[in-house]
């Protein structure tokens, strides 16, 4: 048992050094007994202090309760902190019990009943300062034959029994209530039942106040779920008076998952994507009650390969003394890739998966009792940053209530492949239930949201993590003093030439041996904590956290310089804006912080950060209220107020976006692009945004531009919990590169309109026009169709011309003159371009033209996005779960019910595109779309009454700016027909399903409007499993794509 008391701000600072250099001493021995280290921590401190401690058996303790400690900054203080060991003297049993070691076990001796209902173990320790304590057990982790057990808290109020599971949430601090605890004894039993054993292990008593501390429960964040994958998260009350009963009490959880109430576990499979708000309430023994209000975000999974159980060992770097020696990473096979990109197209270009090379399952640490993919290091609230040095995009997060490992990756510019650049540590608490690497906290950080927070610093080599909502805190990095006092720790610098994917990221000893213990492993030593807090000199003004934070980089002087948007101290949410320096590698009290910019007029969400070196401002991403917020840099300090900053798009289109929901800026990320002056945004599909200040800096006078939409493949519009960090300038290249998808780990590339290639070669790209036929042309139903081209290259040569309609290809000409004859085009209006591509690989888009083909006296026409030429299908969702994301671009229609409304539209008649003549007799018409999921329905099809587009439609609106008449399109009468056009039951297999809409082309045919249709849900359908269609936008098999086949006649 460890009871420390209180100290005085005199003698703070030396009890904070002379603690922690005992912890340096001994971190180096692996695995030494908490309690041994401890207990020569609390020797080194009497020393220090005048305060009487003692060891094992008690000690005095000054009142008061927990507070900010103003000799060091950043430190708090418990008054009274009591951790009592199965080692311990205070320690007495009845029944049964023999010695045991578990993994994770707080003590050096654990005591294992025998599970026959008659044993308890009782951990006793004496109360000097009176007042309310919660009490908290441990348990080692994935014990044999445990289960639930039951724990008797002795207090003022009497005996209180819970009852806990021993199977999970194993080697960690587990709260058993809030209780009044008298000066005197104060006591613990943990109890078997009969057939279930015991395994008792260590108990603490902290100390929370003089009076009841208020009810409530202590999580706000829930871990984010994937659709059809276990969920696991765990509630945690606090104050109040145990045993606790938990409900819904608003809202409701999504479907497939449902809450403990005696335990708060909140456990299942979700089955729909969406953001779903719910509020849970508490009562406690005494009839109190809180409520609070949480959020549980299901994204859609997808399927991971499982990695190896080690990878091969790939050959890296020898290590560097601080800056590395200058020879340019070998990314020529990706500058080849991108020299043969037009300007304003996207590629994606790794060429395996992040899943791929994640550490093994056995050796990632658990979270409670489930073991998270590293998956969520790119899902939850994160960042990567470039090492140009090497040419390496370098991935760290997780953290908060998602992911516990602090393993990092890496994806190699040079290969273009994913690799593992550490295994993660085992993680553990402190005796005040900070979490941290198994080996302590200078080893290593513990997993963290970075939101915008990651960066390499080229000059020193090195890879900076600040951290963010770490690991089942929410907060900023801790890190324990003494046993009753923590502080603020960190940064933490990652280095690259170290890193090993066989390897742990700290010592030797400290990776996760639950299954089996790997000696084979070793420790890399790759982290190195700065520990701002406790070596930079003269108590600056430093950071209160990193929540919905940002930085950006800037060399100044020779030195890598880090600015810094982060939570001011003190808490609360506002961004003060800092300048960190690292001047040393090797000696961390020359860093330097200042406060260079004051929060004024900003916004609190989360953001993203770009800084101009050239006209000194920082950039930073606000709300769709206030879209951006700067710090004009010419005057840095404390009084450096922000400015607001809306700019002007002279097409009108981004603020329209914004006032509709149509854009959250919250989801996008941006960063500045030095080549063309610029800050660049991206969130998450095909559209790019350019930035640019006034020549002289003030709120007005900024501009954003699209930037030119893109003909070829884009990124899926996929931004999970926020682009935010996920988006770079890359030098190196000139590009840009965004991550997206968190199981594939898919890298875009964006070559930006004006690229310069950084290699020096100075070739300039193909010219290219289009010759024939002259826009505007019209062409009778099934005449061949001459496209011409002039194509040129003024230091190459003409490798070929490619011709496009729209987004197809429909052929090539390899040699001059560059001409194709496109036979069978189908009726309708088409764009045309071609590219030329030089024998570099370099292309060139020409200008577009526009040509009609005519329909034919009779036929019959197959409308399918891919065939001869035809692009004109729209296909989408309305999410009632998600009512302002625009699920449009998706390769999938979702149906369950009212939860979702799919829509489906084609271009017929020539006025809209298509290949009919208004007026053609229709004879027949049959829509088809290919259900690719399991479970039968009864359909019906009905014509929509609003004119709706593929890129606007949400739950809540048509398009931007135009509501439906009833949200999800669900007026019937008024957002769609009331009548259908046709009824259909479908199979419980995958296939086909045809609706006869012969009378709905016949009624647009003679003049009736085409919004497409509507796909309703009838009575007797499955309620309980999705449906999953096919749209437009499936490309792994574009045969089976919406088709719309009419066969129709025209007058002669």
């Amino acid at each position: 048992m460890t009871l420390i008391a209180s100290v005085s701000d005199r003698t703070q600072q030396e009890a904070t050094r002379g603690a922690e250099a005992v912890h340096r001493v001994f971190r180096s021995v692996n695995f030494i007994s908490c309690r041994v280290l401890s207990l020569l921590s609390l020797l080194l401190v009497s020393m220090i202090l005048t305060g009487f401690l003692a060891g094992c058996g008690g000690g005095s303790d000054a009142s008061g309760q927990s507070s900010a400690t103003g000799g060091s900054p950043g430190v708090t203080a418990l008054s009274a902190n009591i951790v009592v060991t199965a080692d311990s003297n205070q320690v007495s049993s009845k029944g049964s019990f023999r010695p045991a070691t578990a993994y994770l076990s707080r003590s050096s001796r654990v005591m294992k009943s025998a599970g026959d209902g008659q044993s308890a173990v009782t951990f006793s320790t004496s109360i000097v300062t009176p007042g309310y304590y919660q009490v908290y057990v441990w348990w080692p982790q994935t014990a044999p034959g445990a289960g639930q057990v039951d724990v008797r808290v002795h207090h003022g109020g009497g005996t209180t029994v819970t009852t806990v599971d021993q199977s999970i949430l194993g080697g960690q601090w587990n709260s058993v209530g809030t209780y009044l605890m008298n000066t005197g004894s104060a006591a613990v039993d943990v109890a078997d039942r009969q057939g279930t054993v015991a395994y008792a292990d260590a108990v603490r008593f902290a100390y929370v106040g003089d009076s009841a501390p208020v009810l409530g429960i202590g999580a706000t964040e829930l871990p984010l779920a994937n659709d059809g994958a276990p969920y696991t998260a765990s509630l945690d009350v606090n104050g109040g008076v145990a045993p606790y009963t938990l409900s819904v009490s608003k809202g409701t959880l999504p479907a497939g998952i449902s809450l403990d109430s005696a335990t708060g576990v909140i456990s299942g499979r979700p089955v729909y994507l969406g953001s779903f708000p719910f509020s849970v309430s508490v009562r406690d023994a005494s009839g109190e009650s809180a409520t609070t209000d949480f959020t549980i975000t299901v994204l859609q999974a997808t399927t991971a390969v499982a990695p190896s159980a080690l990878a091969p060992v790939i050959a890296h770097a020898l290590r560097l003394d601080g800056r590395p020696s200058g020879a340019a990473p070998a990314l020529s096979g990706l500058l080849s890739v991108i020299t043969s990109m037009p300007e304003g197209e996207w590629s994606m270009v790794n060429l395996n998966h992040f899943s791929d090379v994640w550490t093994p399952d056995d050796l990632r640490p658990l979270y409670g009792w489930s073991n998270p993919p590293p998956s969520k290091i790119i899902e939850a609230w994160s960042s990567f940053a470039w090492d140009p040095n090497r040419g390496d995009l370098i991935l760290f997060g997780g953290g908060h209530a998602n992911y516990p490992g602090n393993d990092v990756y890496r994806w190699h510019g040079t290969t273009r492949l994913w690799e593992r650049a550490s295994l993660p540590s085992q993680i553990t608490q402190d005796d005040l239930g900070n979490w941290m690497a198994i080996d302590g906290p200078d080893a290593a950080p513990i997993a963290a949201h970075t939101y915008d927070n990651n960066l390499f610093l080229p000059l020193i080599d090195r890879f900076i993590v600040l951290g963010g909502g770490a690991f089942n805190s929410g907060g900023a990095y801790l890190r324990e003093v003494t046993p009753t006092t923590q502080r603020h720790t960190g940064p933490y610098l990652f280095d690259p030439s170290l890193a090993n994917p066989n390897e742990v990221g700290g010592t030797t000893g400290s990776h996760v041996q639950r299954v089996a213990p790997h000696p084979e492993i070793i420790g890399g030593n790759m982290w190195q904590n700065r520990d701002i807090w406790k070596n930079i000199p003269g108590n600056p003004a430093l950071p209160g956290g990193y929540v919905n934070s940002c930085t950006a980089y800037s060399a100044e002087g020779g030195r890598d310089v880090v600015y810094e948007a982060a939570i001011d101290a003190g808490g609360g949410t506002s961004l003060g804006l800092y300048k960190y320096t690292i001047n040393s590698v090797s000696d961390p009290t020359q860093d330097t912080i200042q406060k260079v910019g004051a929060f004024w007029n900003g916004t609190s969400a989360a953001t993203s950060c770009g800084y101009d070196p050239t006209d000194k401002v920082l950039l930073r991403i606000g709300t769709n209220q206030i879209p951006f917020v700067y710090w004009d840099m010419h005057n840095p300090g404390p009084g450096n107020r922000d400015s607001r900053m809306t700019p002007v798009d002279a097409t009108g289109e981004f603020p329209a976006l914004l006032s509709s929901g149509a854009l959250n800026l919250a989801n996008c990320g941006m960063d500045y692009d030095p080549t063309r002056n610029q800050f660049v945004m991206w969130c998450g599909d095909g559209r790019v945004w350019s930035i640019k200040p006034p020549a002289t800096l003030s709120p007005n006078g900024w501009t954003i531009t699209k930037q030119p939409a893109p003909l070829l493949a884009t990124p899926n519009g996929d931004y999970g919990t926020g682009i935010l960090g996920k988006w770079k300038y890359i030098d190196n290249l000139d590009v840009f590169m965004g991550l997206q998808d968190a199981t594939q780990g898919n890298i875009w590339i964006y070559k930006p309109v004006g690229w310069k290639n950084p290699s020096g070669n100075l070739v300039p790209p193909p010219t290219v026009s289009l010759t024939t036929p002259a826009n505007g042309t019209s062409f009778a139903s099934g005449a061949p169709i001459t496209i011409s081209a002039n194509a040129a290259s003024p230091t190459a040569s003409i490798s070929e011309v490619d011709f496009y309609s729209g987004a197809n290809k429909i052929g090539v000409a390899t040699s001059p003159p560059y001409s194709y004859t496109w036979t069978q085009a189908p009726a309708g209006n088409f764009q045309v371009v071609a590219i030329a591509v030089d024998s570099i690989g370099q292309q060139t888009i020409s200008a577009p033209i526009n040509i009609t083909v005519q329909p034919g006296p009779t036929g019959t026409v197959q409308l399918q996005d891919g065939v001869n030429g035809y692009a004109l299908t729209q296909g989408t969702f309305l999410d009632s779960y998600n009512q302002g994301y625009v699920m449009g671009g998706q390769t999938f229609l979702r149906n369950l019910g009212a939860q979702y409304t799919d829509l489906i539209r084609f271009a017929i008649f020539t006025p809209e595109g298509g290949p009919l003549t208004p007026g053609a007799t229709i004879q027949s018409a049959t829509l088809s779309l290919y259900k690719y999921s399991y479970y039968s329905a009864n359909y019906s099809l009905n014509r929509m009454l609003v004119n709706w587009s593929e890129a606007g439609a949400t739950w809540l609106q048509a398009n931007v700016g135009q509501s439906w008449n009833t949200i999800g399109a669900q007026g019937s009468g008024t957002d769609y027909g009331a009548s259908p056009d046709a009824t259909v039951t479908t199979g419980f297999n995958p296939g086909w399903v045809t609706f006869d809409v012969t009378a709905a082309i016949q009624s647009m045919s003679s003049g009736q409007a085409n919004y497409g249709w509507r796909l309703v849900t009838l009575a007797g359908s499955d309620t309980q499993n999705l449906r999953y269609f096919y749209t437009n936008h499936y490309l792994a098999n574009p045969a089976q794509r919406p088709i719309l086949t009419i066969t129709y006649s025209t007058a002669p």
